[in-house]
């Protein structure tokens, strides 16, 4: 019987120093929201796609071209992420949108896996109401089942960095 693809993303400090930098929405494509803070908190530290077909990174632009819309009453905007040495553990400094205080919080750690049974319609998606996003408190996005085939699954951080991995699906 098949198994269903366990993907793990995690936003990684590899110096062996305190590493703060500044947020940013340099996302290389757009695509499902991966929350590794608060949902409400200005600036998606990640997202992700599950295509159907084989799929480079220079293509994904031209098949994920949505967006989607979370409702938050609360907006926290970021200033900077700080994180720990050698590790996925931040803390985020931002200010409440409602009230202008600013404050520093976390820890929170910048890792979460998902399982999907299948790849991803974006156009569709992009019309639900309620927007599909990982991490923590997860609702995550429907899919159409895998059929025999290669797919891609993408992955971009604000940050500018992304990474494309292929698999493929065999009839049992």
């Amino acid at each position: 019987m098949g198994q269903e693809p366990v993907i793990t993303v995690t936003v990684f400090n590899t110096l062996a120093t305190t590493n703060t930098v500044s947020t940013s929405s340099d996302l290389e494509f757009r695509g499902v929201a991966i929350f590794l803070w608060p949902a409400c908190y200005v600036g998606i530290p990640a997202v992700v796609v599950v295509l159907k077909g084989n799929h480079s990174l220079q293509d994904i632009p031209s098949l994920a071209d949505v967006t989607f819309y979370y409702l938050c009453h609360e907006w926290v905007t970021l200033e900077h992420v700080t994180f720990q040495p050698n590790s996925d553990t931040v803390n985020v400094t931002g200010t409440y949108v409602v009230t202008g205080s600013q404050e520093t919080l976390g820890p929170f750690s910048l890792s979460t896996s998902f399982t999907t049974g299948g790849y991803w319609d974006l156009q569709a998606l992009s019309k639900d109401l309620n927007a599909p996003y990982l991490g923590s408190a997860s609702n995550p996005p429907s899919y159409v089942p895998f059929d025999p085939g290669v797919y891609t699954i993408g992955v971009a951080d604000e940050w500018g960095q992304a990474v494309v991995l292929h698999f493929t699906v065999v009839a049992e």
